[in-house]
């Protein structure tokens, strides 16, 4: 189905069997074969930083070439902040692969 259910983010397999006139052991099995779990979220995040790859390979280049005597750090600049806006839309679950939803946009 392609709509949520109207009380919740996810469909429970009773639910989505009474709708659809099975038996929750039926659309269990249907959530088997297909390696559907609809419990699983994965999160991602997509950087609006126009130089993040230089970034990237000059980080990655520190820690694969470091100069002599270097010492390397990671450091989180802002952990606690949260963004307003929520950066991408929720990514549906498609064959073995859970739905994907930014980083900043929290499960319903």
């Amino acid at each position: 189905m392609k709509q949520t259910p109207p009380a919740g983010a996810h469909w429970s397999k009773r639910e989505l069997a009474k709708v659809v006139s099975i038996s929750p052991a039926s659309v269990l099995r249907i959530w088997h074969a297909f390696g559907l779990q609809l419990w699983r979220t994965e999160t991602f995040k997509i950087s609006p930083d126009l130089f993040l790859i230089d970034k990237i390979r000059d980080v990655v280049g520190l820690y694969l070439a470091p100069p002599a005597n270097a010492v390397v750090f990671a450091v989180d600049e802002k952990p606690q902040i949260q963004a307003l806006q929520p950066t991408a839309p929720v990514l549906p679950m498609i064959l073995g692969v859970p739905e994907r939803r930014s980083f900043d946009r929290p499960a319903r």
